[in-house]
């Protein structure tokens, strides 16, 4: 029995190490809620985190409290499920179908008892739930961004191995699978990446220690070229981070904000080819491309020769079908509940259920409307909120609105943000349920996000620029007016 033990984990540990480079294939996820009550949460979001596909669908519980969802695959990878206040996180390979049983009347207990994973690789996916939530709840090291490269090389490894020890603890307590361990591996690696994410952008710093510091990103320790590594989510981060800090720092294809999109996209690919070849650098010249597009839907009708950029069929063929942003993109008229009004006079007031951009479009007709979606707790959308009076004033006498959303945060930490930050504008608060659903509507990467609505009350963009980018921001509204 051991020897037929072994054999078996070795079977899984190819299976899912090998899933590198295969056609997309569906993953399908279904669930049922027991023991609900009128106060349990509804809405689940599913983050299937393919570097494909931009897509985190949020499902409202139907009277029948089952749910299910599915979505292409290209990588085995973990993804996580968002219920109540809870991240599950679930390993999965292209092809696999995984049911899972909630039990309301237990979410108050620890360790995931009022959840039941069943289907392909039940158990491997049960272990690395509890081990993710293990290893993100250690204490994370507070690192001191001053040191030079070698001394903050030397701190990466020794904080990794206490991590490891702790793992290693966890793993023999708990008898974790080898599969579960190599996994968690390479997640610590590349969420001790994202703690130091930004070391290569402290101030004053010469474009030479810049480089010095951003090599570590591309050293051995982080082994940034090896596409296994996509089986942690945190990896596509890694790589994100690295290449706009790489080419930022390629004084000599510098690429600027006022130029034409295609030459942006022309520098873009000049940078990525200087990259070692493999998917990992597909995956980054995709992205940034995927990026662009989105605020330039017309860059790719000049995008020409795209394979030889790409050692990958899919990822290119992957950018020619996806629609990339564009004029007036279309959403399903979804209903969401649990939204409230801030009305200066008597406070906050509920907003029946509605489709929200209908409601906003029949509360301010004829009117342009730029909403800034954010979270009390957001570092960015606070630092862009600081560009908001200097935006205001540019906007002066225009026939623009400025609606603002509050998403995952509480309501009492909405009241206390707006009048602490004096955020101008109209205000309004969505309850968990209500953020994960209107994120997934309309298709938001995170916090901020920024959308203009035309005059006619229709979306003309969910890309649209920030407050600090005033001049691009002042010239979209001023197309938005004319029409």
């Amino acid at each position: 029995m051991k020897k037929l033990s072994l054999l078996l984990t070795a079977v899984l540990l190819i299976a899912y190490s090998t899933a590198w480079s295969q056609a997309m294939k569906p993953v399908i996820i279904t669930g049922n809620i027991i023991n609900g009550t009128e106060q349990t949460p509804k809405v689940i979001k599913f983050n299937f985190l393919n570097p494909l596909i931009n897509e985190s669908p949020s499902i409202e519980v139907t009277g029948t409290e089952k749910f299910s969802v599915q979505q292409d695959m290209l990588y085995t990878h973990n993804m996580t499920v968002n219920y109540a206040n809870y991240f599950i996180n679930l390993l999965v390979k292209p092809g696999d179908s995984v049911h899972l049983t909630i039990d309301a009347a237990l979410l108050d207990q620890p360790k995931f008892a009022w959840l039941k994973i069943s289907g392909d690789g039940a158990n491997i996916k049960t272990q690395l739930n509890l081990c993710a939530n293990y290893i993100y709840q250690l204490k994370t090291h507070d690192y001191n961004m001053e040191l030079p490269p070698n001394e903050m090389e030397a701190m990466i490894k020794q904080d990794y191995a206490r991590y490891l020890t702790a793992l290693n603890t966890y793993a023999a307590e708990n008898n974790l699978d080898p599969l579960v361990v190599n996994w968690a591996k390479k997640d610590i690696k590349y969420l001790i990446s994202n703690t130091i994410s930004d070391y290569p952008r402290e101030k004053n710093l010469s474009d030479q220690q810049k480089r010095a510091r951003l090599n570590i990103f591309s050293g051995p320790f982080f082994d940034m070229y090896n596409a296994e590594n996509f089986q942690s989510m945190m990896f596509p981060y890694h790589l994100d981070n690295y290449f706009y800090q790489f080419k930022d720092l390629d004084k000599t294809i510098a690429v600027k904000e006022n130029m034409p999109a295609t030459d942006m996209m022309k520098k873009i690919l000049v940078q990525g080819v200087k990259l070692p070849i493999g998917e990992c650098r597909d995956y980054m010249i995709f992205h940034r491309l995927k990026e662009l597009a989105a605020k330039y839907p017309e860059v790719l009708k000049s995008f020409k020769n795209a394979n030889k950029y790409f050692s990958t069929a899919i990822y290119n063929q992957q950018l020619q079908k996806l629609a990339l942003g564009g004029k007036n993109p279309v959403f399903p008229a979804v209903k969401i509940s649990g939204i409230q009004y801030l009305n200066g006079k008597s406070g906050s007031v509920p907003v029946n259920r509605t489709n929200v951009f209908s409601y906003l479009a029949a509360k301010y007709p004829g009117k342009v409307l730029y909403v800034d979606v954010y979270a009390t707790w957001c570092g960015p959308c606070i630092e862009e909120m600081k560009s908001a009076p200097d935006m205001y004033q540019a906007m002066q006498g225009k026939d623009v609105v400025f609606v603002n959303l509050c998403l995952q945060s509480t309501a009492a930490n909405w009241t206390k943000f707006v009048k602490e930050k004096n955020v101008e504008g109209e205000n309004y608060f969505f309850t968990g349920d209500a953020s994960k659903l209107f994120m997934s509507t309309y298709k938001l990467p995170g916090y901020p996000s920024y959308v203009l609505v035309n005059k006619q009350g229709e979306i003309a963009t969910t890309d649209a620029p920030r407050p600090s980018e005033k001049k691009r921001l002042v010239a979209a509204v001023d197309e938005l007016l004319k029409k």
